[in-house]
């Protein structure tokens, strides 16, 4: 997710650095010296040469070090101020407009709380036996740790309208018990994300949508 989201900004800011440098050039062009005011820049043009040097180095855009002042909260997430230094001059890097690439690019999906009525059914984290699943019914769950022998089973029902759940029995097999009883419920797109008491987060997918495909 992260590597696509870093592929998908690449184009994006290939065409803000082509706009800021195409600016920049059409204002040295607008300030281009007239026959009237020619003789005057030639004789400047002769006492700037002697401190072209020192002047050169002063004019250059930011140093890499301050590619670490760009708010990374204002940049796509998955992609800090560092990712960035080396894919555009430093001295474009605080000209794009870092809020409008987001929007083009659209963040992580909002999660929201689960309800009952979108819970019906049964949720898995993947089709091997190692994986875990959860089934609902009206506010009733079942939670399967996994289908080996380590896999507990818990009982329970759901709470807050189905935004969590509490797992008050449970069956133990193989040498550790099942600790987490209780949890909460999101959806982020059609993906349940459980996150248990203890901080762990799964990802289930529905069982139904996948038989329906």
């Amino acid at each position: 997710m992260r590597k696509r989201m870093i592929r998908a900004a690449l184009p994006a800011v290939a065409v803000a650095a082509a706009l800021v440098l195409t600016g920049c050039k059409g204002d040295e062009e607008a300030a281009e010296p007239t026959d009237d005011t020619a003789s005057e820049g030639g004789e400047q043009s002769n006492e700037s040469a002697e401190g072209g040097d020192a002047e050169s180095t002063e004019s250059e855009g930011p140093k890499p070090e301050d590619v670490s002042e760009i708010d990374p909260a204002s940049l796509p997430e998955g992609i800090s101020p560092q990712d960035l230094g080396g894919m555009v001059p430093d001295d474009v890097l605080s000209l794009i407009p870092w809020e409008e690439l987001e929007d083009l690019l659209g963040g992580e999906e909002e999660r929201t709380p689960a309800t009952n009525d979108e819970l019906q059914g049964e949720w898995y984290t993947g089709p091997d036996p190692e994986d875990a699943t959860l089934s609902f019914e009206q506010d009733e769950v079942m939670f399967v740790e996994d289908w080996v022998a380590e896999g507990d089973i818990c009982y329970g029902a759901t709470t807050e309208d189905g935004a969590s759940l509490e797992l008050p029995y449970c069956t133990m097999y193989g040498e550790e018990e099942w600790a987490n009883r209780t949890a909460t419920l999101e959806f982020q797109g059609e993906t349940l994300i459980v996150t248990w008491a203890d901080g762990t987060e799964q990802e289930y997918q529905s069982a139904t949508a996948a038989e329906s495909m």
